[in-house]
């Protein structure tokens, strides 16, 4: 049963890697003739996606600081130790 999650996001990876649905996706987004992006600095794409994106992102990597932290010092936490490593490292090396 647990090895349903992981050949699930596999196979979804899969799928969106080779299927060509990133590139339909931003074709929507992005004009071919004129080579610009039309909705760049509508309010949507800017403030909720750019703006409110980057305070997520720092606000998520806030809670991981205080939750490593913590788990220095509380007995509950010990164990989420080697997790937060990973996922440290694996956000990390996502970009690459």
């Amino acid at each position: 049963m647990m090895i349903i999650l992981p050949l699930f996001l596999l196979l979804t990876g899969i799928i969106f890697e080779y299927s060509g649905f990133d590139v339909w996706w931003v074709s929507h987004f992005f004009d071919e003739q004129t080579r610009s992006w039309p909705f760049r600095n509508h309010w949507l794409f800017k403030t909720v996606i750019h703006e409110w994106g980057r305070y997520f992102d720092m606000g998520a990597a806030g809670l991981w600081l205080v939750i490593f932290i913590l788990s220095f010092f509380l007995d509950s936490l010990k164990s989420l130790k080697k997790l937060l490593v990973f996922f440290l490292v694996s956000s990390a090396a996502g970009p690459l």
